[in-house]
């Protein structure tokens, strides 16, 4: 590993590969995860697969299965700082990667108008927006990764990624 600079990310992780059939009975597939460092942008070529145990899918709460992605992403090595906010998530876009090629989406698409009485799952026409953890109201069918998979087989983390942590030693 080379020294990492102050703003640069050049020296993290720049060779990461990953490539492994994940016998999880809900995944049956490989997971595949590339990262790699050219010319000032981090590069990661993926499946999406997840590379560890994951809950029931397709469950009561959530009628989608796992299934196989492509996943691109260009990243800079160098980010600066903004004075403006930038909001990702959910509609508004992928808040990021895992090293295994999972997205975290921390944001949903379901919302609920300022009466509370009219809600949706899947509709971000209302102006409260509903998160999928730490509120009991409503279910996404999220499994113990704090992850759920969304309609065309994504499946992507709200929040700590607990099986890819244990998997890494944490």
């Amino acid at each position: 590993m080379s020294e990492v600079t102050k703003g640069s990310t050049a020296g993290v992780l720049c060779d990461y590969s990953y490539n492994e059939y994940n016998d999880s009975i809900y995944v049956l597939d490989d997971s595949t995860a590339q990262w790699r460092c050219i010319d000032g942008e981090r590069l990661l070529s993926a499946n999406g697969i997840p590379d560890h145990e994951v809950g029931e899918f397709p469950n009561p709460h959530n009628p989608n299965a796992i299934s196989e992605q492509t996943v691109s992403a260009n990243l800079t090595l160098l980010p600066i700082g903004s004075t403006t906010a930038t909001t990702l998530g959910g509609p508004n876009g992928t808040t990021g990667y895992v090293l295994n090629g999972v997205k975290i989406d921390a944001n949903t698409a379901g919302s609920c108008d300022d009466t509370g009485k009219n809600c949706s799952l899947i509709d971000n026409t209302g102006n409260w927006h509903i998160e999928a953890l730490g509120q009991t109201n409503f279910d996404f069918g999220t499994d113990d990764n704090n992850a759920h998979v969304q309609p065309g087989g994504t499946y992507h983390y709200h929040g700590m990624p607990e099986g890819f942590v244990t998997k890494q030693g944490g």
